[in-house]
């Protein structure tokens, strides 16, 4: 309230200097064709603008001016990293050696049941070894069977729980349950996992290479700085310290730095 109030005295006080202007320009011998009234007129036009300019300034959200100093976790910002741990995400973590049966043991037969009975969003996370890499039928059996879930997230890692890449769950499952599933699987996690310096090849499904992080104390303005080194960047993974925490996208990106929350 007491903005619009401002924002209307300002436009007021700009409507009565250009008005007093005219009339003290009469007062010393000046002539002009459009009489009092037009002008008149047209110093409420003016006032009004003014007044609208003046409102929009003051309304702004305060920290658009100071937005490259908002940290990736504070609020607003926070609310826009998808988490990697939470009590609404069903963690499925596995090894190369690990059985899927094993991995599964602890939800019982929860993958057994109707999706739509699973109120929990499933996050994998697939951990590389040094002695073998992931057998390409276990994992192709694995999306399989999550198809008809909520997979969230897909993070990758090598053996000292460093990250290597990550992928969105519904892409993984988009390219990882069709009729050339397996090359995919292939392709994009078991030669990943095998090979990390070879991480940018997951761009080419929307997922976040082993450069693409940022640290959860860095601020917006330094993620969009990582984003501008690629166009193929889709996001960035949040750590704290040498652990993957959270996932924000490009889009979040460019919305938080813009200050439009």
């Amino acid at each position: 309230m007491l903005k619009r109030l401002l924002a209307a005295l300002i436009g007021v006080g700009a409507g009565l200097a250009l008005f007093g202007a005219y009339v003290e320009f009469v007062r010393l011998g000046g002539h002009l064709s459009p009489d009092l009234a037009i002008v008149g007129a047209a110093a409420v036009t003016f006032a009004s603008a003014v007044g609208v300019f003046a409102l929009m300034a003051l309304d702004r959200p305060a920290f658009r001016g100071a937005r490259a100093a908002l940290k990736l976790n504070e609020d607003p910002a926070v609310e826009f990293v998808f988490p990697f741990k939470g009590q609404n995400l069903a963690q499925i973590a596995m090894k190369p050696e690990t059985p899927l049966a094993m991995a599964l043991a602890r939800f019982g037969n929860t993958f057994a049941r109707p999706a739509s009975e699973m109120n929990k969003a499933i996050m994998v996370t697939l951990k590389a070894s040094r002695r073998i890499s992931f057998p390409t039928v276990t994992l192709q059996q694995l999306f399989l069977m999550l198809k008809e879930f909520n997979l969230q997230h897909v993070l990758l890692l090598d053996d000292r729980d460093h990250f290597i890449a990550y992928l969105p769950g519904k892409r993984a499952l988009k390219e990882f349950t069709g009729s050339d599933g397996a090359e995919k699987i292939t392709k994009y996690i078991v030669s990943v996992l095998d090979h990390p310096e070879n991480s940018e090849i997951v761009h080419e499904i929307g997922g976040a290479a082993q450069s693409d992080t940022i640290k959860s104390a860095q601020d917006i303005g330094d993620a969009q700085k990582e984003l501008w080194k690629s166009e193929a960047i889709q996001g960035l993974v949040v750590v704290r310290g040498s652990k993957p925490v959270g996932y924000i996208s490009r889009m979040d990106v460019l919305t938080l730095h813009a200050g439009l929350p």
